[in-house]
């Protein structure tokens, strides 16, 4: 047991002198991780494409809503009209059983209305998880590049917070800050005009 506790102790004590080593010998760098994901042009492509097919579901939506008003307004009329007394027997049965189909028709349509609005809450939930995965990935290789060619050997999110939302680094002098130099690169090909550009397929 004492043996154990002695290794463990000189493990720790040389991972302590590596780390210092290391320190000594690399640099650290900073990103504003929210800055550059902001900044980005693919980010403001993303946005844009998330709000045309969010467009597309509310019309959809749209369309659907009035298909419902409209069977409605049939199915009151239906059933205001079995309820005339000038009309015959057989027409107000008629009637009663126009108003009692479109009720059902209703019912099935209202169903259906449910259904397509979670799809579409699930399908834009999907497209932006995506999206702001291609992008954060895109960051993350500029990053990389950038640290080994200027011979970092750590890069620090500024922005990152702690489940408190309190600020993990509370101060920094600005120093080796890259956040404008990887923006720059990520933006180098920006096109004039962000519709110029359609979103690649996933």
């Amino acid at each position: 047991m004492k043996r154990t506790l002695t290794t463990l102790l000189l493990t720790v004590l040389f991972a302590g002198f590596s780390a210092s080593t290391a320190l000594a010998q690399g640099k650290i760098g900073f990103v504003k991780l929210r800055s550059l994901f902001d900044g980005y042009y693919k980010t403001k492509l993303a946005d844009a494409k998330i709000k045309e097919r969010a467009g597309e579901l509310d019309k959809d939506m749209e369309d659907l809503t009035n298909r419902y008003k409209a069977l409605e307004q049939e199915q009151k009329d239906a059933a205001q009209g079995a309820e005339d007394l000038a009309a015959s027997k057989e027409e107000r049965d008629r009637r009663r059983a126009v108003a009692e189909a479109k009720l059902i028709d209703m019912k099935q349509l209202e169903a259906e209305i449910v259904k397509y609005r979670r799809q579409a809450e699930v399908t834009l939930r999907e497209q932006q998880t995506r999206m702001r995965s291609r992008v954060l990935d895109e960051i993350q290789a500029e990053i990389d590049a950038q640290a080994k060619a200027g011979g970092y050997f750590l890069i620090i999110n500024k922005d990152a917070e702690d489940r408190n939302e309190t600020k993990l680094i509370m101060f920094h002098s600005g120093e080796n800050d890259l956040t404008e130099s990887v923006l720059g690169r990520l933006n180098a090909g920006a096109p004039a005009t962000l519709e110029a550009v359609s979103e690649p397929k996933p």
